[in-house]
């Protein structure tokens, strides 16, 4: 190190922009040069224009702090390999955010950022470069935890939950209260779904144009983007009201029978056969 150094304090010492420069000017600025050819940040990265800002960050830092051995430097080769990853990182984060077509951003996604995030202040705190402020009152407290909850809105818009920090008035104990952000329905045009019969996949037109033969049983699955198994289970269960585990069949068929709501399954096929002849009439 001292002989690169040595050599490179009589390089700069010919070259006439070094001429009016002191020999501790002339011996830091070389100082640096070694420095930055030993760390060689750009090599770290294999997009060009990766390499230019990680060399841009270090000119700034060099221009802007001091630094007194080689092991800071070190620290700051990192530090700057952090920044740029981090950098890569939003810029992913906000192409997902601007497609309109593609709202979804993974935990993931969140996870690095908030994980780069946290290795470069810890960085900055181990070169001097920022410090723990120790006058934080609790109104500032406040604005971080306000400003973290809207970003945690951004990400998770579609989320109606959220775990917000109180303290007990009582015991003081810190703890986190559950929140519902109830959605206020206006203005919506309610339908009786067309392809549900209570909580079962159906459709009634599909499938009788399938019992009609209008349509094969494989249409019908596509149409409703379901298997032929559950088009057939559907067609042999029609009338039905499916088992119900642990309760005997028995007492199925007594509450149908004593329910007034509930038409009796011989009616319906009754019902269904007559309104068939009508329409073949």
């Amino acid at each position: 190190m001292e002989t690169n150094l040595s050599n490179e304090v009589r390089r700069l010492k010919n070259l006439k922009n070094y001429k009016n420069k002191s020999d501790s000017e002339i011996e830091q600025i070389a100082r640096i040069s070694c420095w930055k050819k030993q760390i060689a940040v750009a090599d770290k990265f294999q997009d060009n224009n990766e390499k230019k800002e990680a060399e841009i960050l270090l000119d700034n830092y060099f221009e802007n702090y001091t630094f007194e051995n080689y092991n800071q430097v070190t620290l700051l080769s990192t530090l700057i390999y952090e920044e740029t990853l981090l950098k890569r990182v939003r810029d992913d984060i906000n192409a997902v955010s601007a497609d309109e077509n593609n709202k979804f951003i993974s935990d993931k996604q969140i996870q690095s950022l908030h994980a780069i995030e946290d290795r470069v202040e810890q960085l900055k705190l181990k070169l001097g470069i920022s410090k723990v402020d120790e006058r934080k009152d609790d109104l500032t407290a406040l604005e971080e935890m306000q400003e973290k909850f809207r970003i945690y809105q951004e990400f998770n818009r579609n989320e109606f939950e959220a775990m917000i920090p109180f303290v007990c008035p009582k015991c003081k104990t810190e703890d986190v209260q559950m929140y519902l952000f109830r959605r206020r329905v206006k203005d919506f045009e309610i339908l009786r779904h067309p392809f549900f019969q209570g909580r079962w996949l159906y459709s009634p037109e599909i499938y009788a144009d399938v019992k009609s033969g209008k349509l094969a049983k494989e249409d019908a699955a596509r149409y409703l983007k379901t298997s032929l198994r559950m088009v057939n289970w559907t067609l042999d269960n029609e009338y039905k009201i499916c088992s119900i585990e642990g309760v005997p069949q028995e007492k199925v068929d007594e509450f149908i029978e004593n329910n007034p709501y509930l038409p009796n399954v011989e009616d319906l096929k009754n019902d269904k056969n007559s309104n068939n002849s009508k329409s073949n009439e």
